[in-house]
């Protein structure tokens, strides 16, 4: 909680656009026209302003907002504002979060849970998310646990269970539209357990009970339940705050802004600068662990998460919201992929059991680079995320709880999240079974080598912004890429099964 709630991070588009439908919310209406100057995320619709925002994580912060408001609290100054109110909703969404995954992970693998909860906590995009006012972390909460309820209901057969599995994906998609290709593999996953009809008849009834709320936002906001506040997108604000409205949903090929996987697309998601793959190399570990968790016989476990991160690939890599790349901005790396990092909670365990000294150092050096993003400025301006450690380097820290007090926004002003930090990095540490895992040092090393290689080869291929060779230049990247999670997979599976 101190980790992630010190830092006051910089504000973006994304967060005041949020922040905007929180304060219209708490006038009783869904316009933001007073705001609508304060954010370029916005649509426009009949004469008057939205948020181009799904509602749900407004929903979240409105109850602590309108707290605020009638103790005349609300602080002045956006930045602030939003960082309280991120406190209550996606500060508390990424501590639910560690609980869950902790709970998975020591039923895949136990006495692995601590420290795979607390890797990915720290070593991965949750960390950076859960200190702003996006929607994704908390899209995560409610998708890990609808499946965490879908994976219990198949042992109790319980019908409470699959109903409330089925409205916790609903929910999720009333927080992110997209989210309900994740929802729907989830209901795959039902449907593979037993009562296979009735099973999936509970998950859908749920399902259409979670998303009402959207439904009868749509209806007030818009004059129909169907009409969503991505449509009638604001491209240019101009003079008048609308100038270029984009008024089809369908165009160069995409619907919604989402068309075709495109290998450039993965190759921008894996391996550019702050690709998954290059700036939390820890992720390539647990991606190679998926056939341990295969082997230790959670098999449709196994092969749900692999789809949610399949199709959560697939429709990121199509992405074309004319932000200039896929990863959705000047942000600390590809966000949309934010809400599928938990279901990683399940193969990391097998890692962490087979594999402790390669998944401890690849987790290191995600930890380090993650823990630099989030104490520096997460919203970058450039691919070059060097830039993390050299403002590191030069004291360049963003403001934290501290800063508010009068402390600057250096070193001092960010010791409390920095000793938080080492503590649940030394937690970590004394959770893994060192002795247990058969990976020998050098292996760890030798993994890390590889990981620094493509880290600097990769990114390259990544960065041709035209050309003939482009398609080919992304095409070995992600062969690298995927080469290199294979052979962790092939080292993982050549070792001795781990006692449980």
């Amino acid at each position: 909680m101190i980790a992630a709630g010190s830092p006051v991070q910089r504000i973006g588009c994304n967060q005041t656009s949020h922040y905007a439908l929180v304060r219209a919310l708490a006038d009783g209406t869904a316009r933001i026209d007073p705001w609508q100057a304060e954010t370029c995320d916005k649509s426009y619709f009949d004469g008057h302003f939205y948020s181009n925002k799904a509602p749900g994580l407004a929903f979240v912060a409105l109850p602590p907002y309108l707290v605020l408001d009638a103790l005349g609290a609300v602080p002045e100054s956006p930045r602030t504002a939003i960082w309280a109110l991120g406190l209550c909703s996606t500060l508390l969404a990424g501590a639910g979060l560690l609980l869950l995954m902790r709970r998975s992970a020591e039923r895949v693998a136990p006495g692995t849970g601590t420290a795979a909860a607390i890797v990915l906590a720290l070593g991965t995009l949750l960390l950076p998310f859960s200190t702003m006012l996006f929607a994704h972390v908390l899209t995560g909460l409610l998708l890990f646990a609808a499946f965490l309820v879908a994976w219990e209901s198949r042992g109790s057969g319980s019908d409470a269970r699959l109903a409330l599995a089925g409205l916790l994906a609903g929910l999720a998609v009333v927080v992110e539209y997209p989210y309900g290709l994740i929802s729907a593999v989830i209901g795959v996953y039902v449907l593979t357990g037993p009562s296979r009809v009735r099973s999936g008849l509970l998950y859908a009834g749920g399902a259409v009970a979670g998303v009402i709320p959207l439904a009868a936002f749509n209806a007030a906001a818009f004059g129909s339940v169907t009409h969503l506040s991505y449509q009638n997108g604001v491209l240019a604000a101009g003079q008048s705050g609308h100038d270029v409205v984009l008024e089809s949903q369908v165009r160069n090929g995409t619907v919604f802004g989402v068309g075709p996987p495109t290998l450039e697309g993965l190759a921008d998601l894996l391996a550019s600068g702050r690709g998954l793959l290059v700036a939390t190399p820890v992720v390539a570990v647990a991606l190679a662990a998926l056939p341990l968790l295969w082997r230790r016989g959670h098999r449709a476990e196994s092969a749900l998460v692999g789809a949610v991160l399949l199709v959560a690939l697939l429709w990121n890599s199509g992405l074309d919201f004319g932000l200039g790349n896929l990863l959705g901005g000047d942000v600390p790396g590809p966000r949309y992929l934010v809400p599928v990092l938990p279901f990683l909670a399940l193969p990391l365990a097998c890692a962490l059991r087979t594999l402790p000294r390669t998944t401890g150092l690849l987790a290191a050096i995600s930890v380090i680079t993650m823990v630099a993003a989030t104490l520096t400025e997460p919203l970058l301006g450039t691919d070059e995320t060097r830039v993390w450690f050299e403002r590191a380097h030069d004291g360049e820290l963003t403001r934290t709880v501290l800063s508010l007090a009068g402390l600057g926004s250096g070193w001092a002003a960010a010791l409390p999240a920095i000793a938080a930090i080492a503590a649940m990095a030394a937690l970590a540490a004394g959770a893994v079974s060192w002795r247990r895992g058969t990976d020998a040092w050098w292996q760890a090393l030798a993994a890390a080598g590889v990981w620094a290689l493509l880290a600097t080869v990769l990114p390259e291929l990544t960065y041709e912004e035209a050309g003939a060779s482009v398609t080919t230049q992304a095409a070995l990247a992600v062969g690298a890429s995927l080469l290199a999670v294979g052979l962790l997979a092939f080292a993982a599976l050549r070792q001795r099964p781990a006692a449980p």
